[in-house]
């Protein structure tokens, strides 16, 4: 059993950093390592425990065969000896709480119940020493800019005593080349020997300190996480981005592109929790904000919150979610470039004579727009504005909105007559293909592949214009 000891950086960590269940609340739970940390918080509390009971219990025999003079023992060991009742009299030293806890300590000492909290222990330690190493695996899959990004983001999570050690073995001429991650995922005890007993409780040390530098890095992560997610002015600036959305909105339903069902979803934006996630749990998933559906709340990367806060408030609060088969707003190629017009039209820029050069989902909201133009072109009746209002009615309203677009976009010909199953398969079939696929000699990341796809769909769409149509796609 692995006992932390008072003078040990992990000790120092709990210390000065505390990290408790009760603060994880205040954080995502996407935020990185911050399951690891709960489970870190649950073991390093059974440990206190049993070191606790291992110290008492070692000397209650003798305590018992003895009758040691309380006055010659510290007002831990007193709490039991009163416990026990091989004292006279009430001791006025000692605390209320010290006798409570010494009396489940005996109580446990008496009824074994030690090992339980000693099994407690060992499963625990093996479920962290497994999530740890997972999270190892993750960052050590890392490459290219996404490596780069998050290895910088590692560097600057730190705490001085940890970016020090870092130095320090960035130093030693064996490690040149390496960075943050490498040194963060060192793991050498995964090459010792475990043939003896001594051998085994080496390795056993070994791996104990290695996970230790990651968990000693996400309890330092998570507590500044904590922190930030209650500074003022990341409050003030989520408060000034609901107000605005909701302008936004009243707007829209005025004007006419939002559906007058959005007016009723208002008060949703009171009660949705928005955090400030941390840079590794946007990094990891390839964007800088996103929501989590069912009360999950919105997530938003650090310095984000002007820039995507409204996007994410649309997902959360505005767009209704259906998997009726016939529903295209639930297709992404459709939802995403919806959301973003209806952000940027929040923001103040009129709607539907906005600029592809600012914003998001670029080239998906020109793939929607030339599929537009190619519908009229055939003689469809359909504009931007019948998806905003699509996008934001209540759900059999928008089933049968979706339905009567479909319609329209029936008069293209394709063989499926299904234009929007077709662009969604292409889109995949597309980013398939460009799986590997570089450019100057880099191979292309997620959101590299996510836009030429795009690109590539966006040119088979205008391909499929009426050529004997006064109307041409740009």
């Amino acid at each position: 059993m692995f006992i932390y000891r008072k003078d040990t950086k992990m000790q120092n960590v709990t210390q000065q950093h505390p990290i408790s269940a009760g603060h994880l609340h205040q954080i995502h739970p996407d935020t990185l390592g911050a399951g690891v940390v709960q489970e870190a918080t649950q073991l390093w509390e059974l440990e206190d425990h049993v070191n606790a009971g291992i110290r008492e219990n070692s000397w209650l025999d003798e305590v018992a065969r003895q009758k040691i003079d309380p006055r010659l023992v510290g007002l831990g060991q007193r709490a039991v000896i009163r416990v026990l009742g091989l004292t006279r009299g009430e001791d006025p030293l000692l605390r209320r709480h010290e006798v409570e806890r010494s009396d489940k300590v005996v109580t446990d000492y008496r009824e074994g119940t030690m090992d339980d909290y000693l099994r407690r222990e060992k499963d625990t330690r093996e479920s962290l020493d497994g999530k740890v190493d997972e999270l190892r695996g993750v960052w050590l899959k890392l490459e290219g800019k996404n490596r780069k990004g998050f290895d910088a983001e590692l560097y600057e999570a730190m705490d001085q005593p940890q970016r020090d050690e870092l130095l320090a073995w960035e130093d030693d001429p064996a490690h040149e080349g390496l960075d943050a991650i490498d040194w963060m995922t060192e793991a050498p005890h995964k090459a010792m020997p475990a043939n003896t007993r001594r051998e085994r409780r080496l390795r056993d040390e070994q791996k104990r300190q290695d996970n230790d530098r990651i968990i000693t890095f996400l309890a330092v992560h998570n507590r500044d996480i904590a922190e930030r997610q209650q500074d003022p002015h990341f409050l003030a600036e989520v408060a000034r981005e609901k107000t605005e959305w909701k302008e936004g909105v009243e707007r829209g339903v005025e004007e006419g592109w939002l559906h007058p069902y959005a007016l009723t979803r208002l008060h949703e934006i009171n009660e949705l929790e928005i955090y400030e996630g941390d840079a590794f749990s946007t990094l990891l998933r390839h964007r800088i904000a996103y929501v989590k559906r069912k009360g999950g709340g919105v997530i938003i990367g650090p310095g984000a919150v002007k820039d995507s806060s409204k996007h994410e408030f649309d997902h959360a609060a505005l767009q209704t979610w259906s998997s009726d088969p016939d529903n295209i707003f639930s297709l992404p190629w459709v939802f995403e470039p919806t959301t973003e017009e209806i952000t940027l039209t929040q923001n103040g820029k009129p709607f539907d004579k906005l600029d592809l050069s600012i914003g998001s989902y670029n080239t998906l909201r020109g793939l929607i727009r030339d599929s537009i133009e190619v519908a009229m072109s055939y003689g469809a009746e359909v504009s931007f504005s019948d998806f905003t209002l699509g996008y934001s009615a209540p759900e059999h309203e928008q089933i049968a909105r979706s339905r009567e677009i479909k319609r329209s976009f029936s008069l293209i010909p394709i063989e499926s007559k299904n234009f929007f199953d077709y662009v969604a398969k292409d889109l995949v079939n597309n980013f398939k293909a460009l799986e590997g696929f570089e450019v100057d000699g880099v191979i292309l990341n997620l959101n590299q592949r996510k836009k030429m796809a795009a690109e590539q769909t966006t040119l088979k769409v205008r391909s499929l214009a009426n050529p004997n149509s006064v109307r041409t796609t740009s």
